[in-house]
């Protein structure tokens, strides 16, 4: 009602040009095509203000996860060799397990620390992850992928990482990329194994409890309006039965399918630095940037409020592998 009204009082003319912060956001928002000229500046500034918040309140975010290893970057999958190994050598060193039994964990439960838990052989789960994840990262710092992702429009889009591995993991290797402060902050942690209760990435579970916790600190997220970005043909596969949209990364998977086999896939992009290329409505014009987490706010003064204080292209099927930490 109060926005028909000023639509209503719009028609009558515009108050000599002179907008606040909150009418001129409004009006971008097309929730108020002309101002209505007030009496009282100061009463304008305040009611507008007022409205300006509550369509703050009913906008909604699109919401991006992102996967970190093969993902945003790409090494041959060298780092992925080097996690492999590192499981192995755990497995037999300090658990006594084979290797062709550490693979076969693997194949039947979906991840190595799974089988571990499931047929209950002794293990200490966080000692494990972050034992194996501690491997040379053989990758170096991404100056084109930062200004990809500083382009994206934090005002519209919540952008999270969602890996298989652990937080420590992830974050070292967000800040061998140089890309740690643009993606991870205070409202916008790391979604690792920990985060979604120790389930498999490509389990309904984990998307679930993914998107629960960005629910959690950004409420504005629309949960119908979820994206993933994965070089993993599973967990690609497991988003789109969540009804998420899926961008795979890479044309050719680690085990050399080619990307056009997976339906499940609604874009395939070379790297992640064409992602812009298929989602060009989560990023801002090239030259531009919005700072990480400062969408939001629009200053009021208290005195003007009178109060205080790449291309479509599917991709195929992923083949077993060897052993999985998560």
């Amino acid at each position: 009602v109060e926005v028909a009204l000023l639509r209503a009082e719009g028609r009558r003319g515009q108050l000599q040009g002179r907008r606040c912060a909150p009418c001129m956001r409004l009006a971008l928002l097309r929730w108020v095509p002309l101002l209505a000229p007030h009496r009282s500046l100061r009463g304008l500034h305040a009611w507008h203000a007022v409205m300006y918040g509550k369509a703050q309140a009913l906008r909604t975010k699109k919401c991006l996860f992102i996967d970190v290893d093969d993902t945003l970057y790409q090494n041959g999958w060298n780092t992925a060799e080097l996690l492999t190994k590192s499981i192995a050598t755990y497995c037999e060193d300090r658990l006594g397990i084979s290797y062709e039994k550490s693979v076969e964990l693997y194949k039947v439960h979906g991840t190595c620390l799974k089988g571990l838990e499931v047929e209950q052989i002794p293990h200490d789960r966080d000692h494990f992850l972050e034992t194996v994840h501690d491997v040379h990262l053989e990758f170096g710092q991404d100056d084109k992928l930062r200004s990809v992702l500083e382009r994206i429009d934090f005002d519209n889009v919540h952008a999270r990482v969602f890996t298989a591995s652990v937080e420590s993991h992830a974050m070292r290797c967000l800040e061998r990329l140089n890309v740690a402060d643009v993606l991870v902050s205070q409202e916008r942690p790391i979604i690792d194994v920990r985060a979604v209760g120790f389930v498999s990435k490509h389990s309904p579970e984990a998307f679930e409890r993914a998107l629960d916790a960005v629910q959690r600190t950004d409420p504005h997220v629309d949960p119908a309006d979820c994206t993933l970005v994965d070089d993993s043909w599973t967990n690609i596969r497991a988003a789109k039965a969540k009804g998420w949209r899926t961008v795979v990364c890479g044309k050719v998977s680690r085990y050399g399918e080619c990307a056009s086999g997976l339906a499940e896939a609604d874009f395939a992009i070379e790297s992640i630095h064409d992602l812009p290329t298929v989602l060009p409505d989560f990023f801002l014009p090239p030259g531009a940037s919005a700072p990480a987490g400062t969408a939001d706010a629009v200053a009021v003064p208290a005195e003007a409020t009178g109060m205080e204080g790449g291309s479509w292209e599917p991709r195929g099927a992923r083949g077993p592998a060897a052993p999985s930490a998560q």
